[in-house]
């Protein structure tokens, strides 16, 4: 299979990584989707249960906050396992290129 678009590729297969939360493929798509367009989010690397995203424009300081929420709603074990707070996930995502997603 080929693409044109690194957002596409979790729907292209069965990739199960984040069942517990009932995520799949589609959904995933959507959500890369709408980071391409808006922060030119491209995805770098998948595994079971990870998804790193490498991201050139990341958000302006003002719009921050809502994109923290967004990819708390995206992956809710960000903050429930690793990042302290929601401020602390959106200092991080302006200040990084690299943006990394894990379910457990």
């Amino acid at each position: 299979m080929q693409t044109d678009a690194g957002w596409k590729i979790p729907a292209m297969f069965p990739w199960k990584g984040s069942t517990n939360w009932e995520l799949y493929g589609a959904e995933h798509a959507a959500v890369l989707r709408s980071w391409n367009r808006r922060f030119e989010a491209e995805l770098v690397a998948m595994t079971y249960d990870v998804v790193e995203l490498y991201v050139p424009r990341p958000p302006a300081p003002e719009e921050a906050i809502a994109v923290a929420s967004e990819a708390y709603a995206y992956c809710p074990d960000l903050l429930d396992s690793g990042v302290p707070t929601l401020e602390d996930l959106a200092e991080h995502m302006i200040r990084s290129k690299a943006w990394y997603f894990r379910w457990a």
